[in-house]
């Protein structure tokens, strides 16, 4: 199997758009990772617990992508979870398994027999014993209660996170998006920390398959294998081959799938095993194509570091590309 005939070549590389765009860094629905910009909590106590992760863990060891994530992140948990809190009506024994039956949607028995949820409900727990007497003089004053949960959760967060990176990447200098997304979408007891509203449905691999080109012909060497096949040479943050891996999730058979291969591909991928595998490859391989097209896009004139959150935009835009081809 030739390399070279495996991806075909974006059309910006020969012909980039040099055009800018005025993108809403909230609202967008298309590069919206890439147009993140600083955003200002609507909660004074907030600087808090930026300066507690900066003494705790020190914020040059989180990528910016990171920081804007955490922004991003908290100001929808205090707004959907930490508003729910209701002191009169918790029992303060057991305030942290309730409150986390309430986030969650789970049972006592769930928790108890969890180590990693029971690890979450005393966390809560303890946050509110440190506050009780604070709260039984007035209970509406729950401004240290909030700050307490929050900082806490959110370390806890960050240090699961940079144990699944170290379980990729052995010495990481910094912490990158692709591992906070992942811990918040996969990890039960972080669910409250998810921002699935700005990824497609299905992007973000579980676990990484052990099949498709990703894995077969980048997964050791992207940086070679763009250089060789678009006369690219990036810079890869951690994280941007589990992306690219994930990229086979979004693939989907139905009767448009053979006539889009066929359509679409010029040097068509045979594999003797299956009919399956072949569409399979050569829709990844399709899907590849989509989703390097929007990374020289959004790099135009740019460095070429692929960054965990060009990469993200690029997916996105990909996804719904191909998921309108196959409709």
């Amino acid at each position: 199997m030739e390399e070279l005939a495996l991806l075909l070549l974006p059309n910006s590389l020969s012909n980039p758009s040099k055009k800018s765009r005025s993108i809403s860094p909230i609202t967008n629905n298309k590069n919206f990772w890439t147009s993140l910009k600083g955003f200002s909590s609507k909660h004074e106590w907030m600087i808090q617990i930026f300066e507690y992760i900066n003494n705790e863990i020190g914020t040059e060891k989180l990528s910016l992508d990171v920081i804007r994530y955490i922004e991003l992140c908290l100001e929808k948990f205090v707004d959907n979870y930490l508003s729910q809190i209701t002191i009169s009506d918790s029992d303060p024994n057991e305030f942290g398994i309730n409150l986390l039956q309430l986030w969650l949607d789970i049972s006592f028995d769930e928790i108890i027999e969890n180590e990693n949820f029971k690890q979450i409900s005393d966390i809560l727990q303890e946050c509110y014993d440190d506050e009780r007497l604070n709260l039984i003089e007035d209970e509406s004053d729950v401004t240290n209660l909030f700050i307490e949960i929050t900082k806490k959760l959110i370390i806890q967060f960050l240090f699961e996170s940079l144990e699944y990176m170290m379980t990729i990447v052995s010495k990481p200098e910094e912490l990158s998006l692709y591992f906070v997304i992942h811990t918040a979408e996969y990890n039960p007891c972080f669910s409250f920390f998810r921002l699935e509203e700005y990824l497609e449905k299905d992007i973000i691999p579980e676990t990484l398959s052990t099949d498709g080109i990703t894995v077969g012909m980048l997964r050791l060497s992207l940086d070679n294998f763009i250089k060789t096949n678009y006369n690219v040479h990036p810079y890869v943050e951690p994280g941007t081959i589990e992306l690219l891996v994930g990229a086979a999730n979004i693939i989907e058979y139905n009767d448009k799938s053979d006539e889009l291969v066929a359509n679409k591909i010029d040097n068509f991928i045979e594999v003797s095993d299956t009919d399956e595998l072949t569409i399979y490859l050569n829709l990844h391989r399709y899907i590849l194509y989509l989703i390097f097209e929007e990374i020289q896009i959004i790099l135009a004139g740019k460095d070429s570091l692929w960054t965990n959150a060009v990469v993200l935009d690029a997916i996105n835009t990909a996804t719904r590309k191909f998921r309108e081809e196959i409709l």
